[in-house]
């Protein structure tokens, strides 16, 4: 298997456990401020997804690869700023009023996400 194959597998295989395995829509909605109400929570995670992967799609060929991390805080920040989700600027309401600290905490999110009920431990 050339480099590239290899890698497209290895991508493959980490999406699909990514996605099947772990409930990462719970994970990042109760990462957000209780600000928000849970139509909200749910509607922001799902348009942050979305601008994840329209944001990974439109990479060039090539391209250095950004850290995950900050990929996924430019992102969150875009997606807040759309004047259509004036609603999502409670995020900014974080329970000590740091808005720096509801980003960073929905970010950190991304990497401890429970699994599904009904996956199995091991």
């Amino acid at each position: 298997m050339s480099n590239h194959s290899m890698e497209n597998w290895y991508q493959g295989c980490v999406f699909r456990f990514h996605g099947h395995c772990l409930d990462w829509h719970t994970s990042i909605v109760n990462a957000f401020p209780a600000a928000l109400s849970e139509k909200e929570k749910s509607d922001l995670a799902l348009e942050w997804r979305q601008a994840f992967f329209d944001a990974i799609r439109s990479r060039p060929p090539g391209e250095t690869p950004e850290d995950i991390d900050i990929t996924h805080t430019r992102l969150l920040k875009e997606v807040l700023a759309r004047p259509a989700n004036a609603a999502f600027q409670r995020f900014h309401q974080a329970e000590d009023g740091d808005q720096t600290k509801a980003v960073k905490q929905a970010v950190q999110a991304w990497h401890q996400m429970d699994s599904w009920p009904d996956v199995q431990p091991g």
